[in-house]
């Protein structure tokens, strides 16, 4: 007797068919077995958030910050820890006052830096690159301890992308675990880890506001899907955002992406008006009983085109307004940055009216 294949799978359907037909007729149909439902998963809070520059600095490939009653200190990283000699170069790290006056400059013997902090006097750089691990320096650049990462091999406990200093403890951002890892800096033992949960990590920071307090962490790509229009066509795309953890859980608590563009609390909205009737801004404000001040601002619309535009400030519900009113024949690109001397970052009205919908449907929802 030769079994065909399609005999023998429809036999197999068949018994399996069977099988379940059996079970079925054992299994306690609409009972209750005294089980608890599951608890509703509870979802995440999620928020938009902006960044202010607040300076350039003036040599080197910045790679790591850490905040100090002084000012910033900042970690120098150099391509997989070599300059153009191709022989290890010594990474520095810098001391900036805030308005990015270098105070002091201390040279390490970390590799690739990617994330620095300070405590007990001294700087740590955490190492992506070479022997790789975290380098404590003391204040005239001699290396006081060099040590892998825990849970790890003894000679390679993997790269770094973040370092912090709280209360004595120091807080690892480890690439080989992918977690942040709490370790006493003294014994260099683990003492509580926190699983990373999104595809890039970069730094991390503490927040004191939250009990018992929580871990910022920057991350390369937002968790919140995005699709823009191009060529006419949908492409995926997602954004910079942040992560926050509670430190003595690990649970997630918020997370967050950042909108294009620089801004503080104290900011005013800045927005763009394209019009080529200027005085079409006055009157709207006039016939709305909005006073405003009037101003000029020179921007530089390219690298050898600047003209002075009227700006009108004037402010609504606490909150400042800043608004530029530009021809419609440059409405194609932005004025350029005086930072980065490339077209300014910001919001299109689609975006804009995005963000404000947002928020009126977290106010309702909030009731």
């Amino acid at each position: 007797m030769t079994l065909h294949k399609r005999d023998f799978l429809l036999g197999l359907g068949a018994a399996g068919a069977g099988l379940t037909a059996a079970m079925a007729q054992d299994y306690p149909k609409g009972k209750d077995l005294g089980a608890p439902p599951p608890e509703k998963r509870k979802e995440v809070p999620h928020r938009k958030v902006t960044t202010k520059n607040l300076f350039k600095v003036p040599t080197g490939y910045p790679n790591g910050v850490a905040v100090v009653p002084e000012g910033v200190w900042v970690a120098e990283q150099k391509a997989g820890g070599y300059g153009q000699s191709g022989k290890h170069e010594k990474e520095a790290a810098w001391l900036f006052d805030w308005n990015g006056k270098k105070l002091k400059t201390v040279m390490t013997d970390s590799y690739n830096t990617s994330g620095m902090t300070f405590g007990n006097g001294h700087v740590w750089m955490g190492a992506n690159g070479g022997p790789e691990g975290i380098y404590e320096v003391d204040m005239n650049g001699n290396t006081v301890s060099h040590r892998q990462i825990p849970l790890g091999p003894a000679n390679n406990g993997g790269g770094c992308h973040g370092l912090r200093w709280h209360e004595g403890k120091l807080w690892i951002v480890a690439n080989r675990i992918k977690a942040i890892l709490r370790v006493d800096p003294k014994t260099w033992t683990p003492e509580f880890i926190i699983p990373i949960t999104t595809a890039r990590w970069h730094g991390c920071a503490w927040d004191a506001s939250h009990p018992g307090g929580a871990i910022w962490m920057v991350t390369g790509s937002s968790d919140i899907n995005r699709y823009v229009m191009q060529n006419g066509k949908l492409h995926h795309t997602t954004t910079c955002g942040l992560m926050k953890y509670d430190a003595q859980t690990g649970a997630l608590l918020e997370t967050a992406e950042f909108l294009d563009g620089t801004a503080d609390a104290r900011s005013p909205v800045a927005l763009h008006l394209y019009c080529d009737d200027f005085e079409a801004v006055p009157r709207f404000l006039e016939q709305h009983h909005i006073p405003a001040e009037t101003r000029e601002r020179r921007l530089r619309l390219d690298r050898e085109r600047s003209e002075d535009f009227p700006v009108w400030v004037f402010s609504a519900e606490e909150l400042g307004f800043d608004l530029t009113v530009l021809p419609l024949d440059v409405l194609r690109q932005a004025p350029l940055s005086n930072v980065e001397e490339k077209p300014m970052k910001r919001a299109s009205a689609a975006q804009l009216r995005q963000l404000l919908a947002e928020e009126d449907i977290a106010l309702y929802e909030r009731g």
